[in-house]
């Protein structure tokens, strides 16, 4: 009952985020700046935002971080994503303390915005991604966050039930 509200806010966290920064996209001094200087405030909001939720849901089994930086690359563009996968993966490597699955949580993270740049960039021609794209790359990046879990802690003999009960998740 108690990971009810985490997964919850997991959830929520991603989806209000991207939602407040597409208004303050419309809003006339966020819409004068210099299109680098957006990505980067953008990139560095969801990048920090890792840390928030990374803070808030300790207890989750299979973390939902990498939606963050996916999220910053699909919905706002490549170096979005690539600014907020690289801060993110920083900041859970440094200063969140190592639970199980702590490298593939973060090579996942570094991944997820890379992913989400090159989607966006390459399969999308810089459009934001319509509702099938928006709920298939995240599961290719759930399956592919179980898979760096299983290759990363590959000598824990509890791996592969770690991973089968993850699998539900997705």
């Amino acid at each position: 009952y108690s990971m009810i509200p985490q997964l919850l806010l997991a959830v929520l966290l991603p989806a209000l985020a991207s939602v407040l920064l597409v208004l303050a996209e419309q809003t006339f001094p966020f819409s004068r700046l210099p299109d680098v200087v957006r990505q980067g405030v953008i990139g560095v909001a969801f990048g920090s935002l890792v840390l928030l939720e990374a803070s808030l849901t300790p207890a989750l089994l299979l973390t939902p971080h990498e939606t963050l930086p996916l999220a910053a690359g699909l919905f706002f563009g490549a170096p979005a994503g690539l600014i907020a996968g690289c801060l993110g993966s920083v900041l859970l490597d440094c200063l969140v303390p190592a639970q199980y699955a702590h490298l593939a949580g973060v090579f996942t993270l570094l991944l997820s915005g890379v992913i989400g740049a090159l989607v966006r960039r390459c399969l999308l021609e810089d459009r934001r991604p319509g509702p099938g794209y928006s709920l298939l790359v995240p599961n290719v990046v759930a399956v592919l966050h179980l898979s760096l879990v299983f290759f990363t802690d590959a000598a824990d003999a509890n791996v592969f039930e770690f991973v089968r009960s993850c699998l539900p998740l997705i």
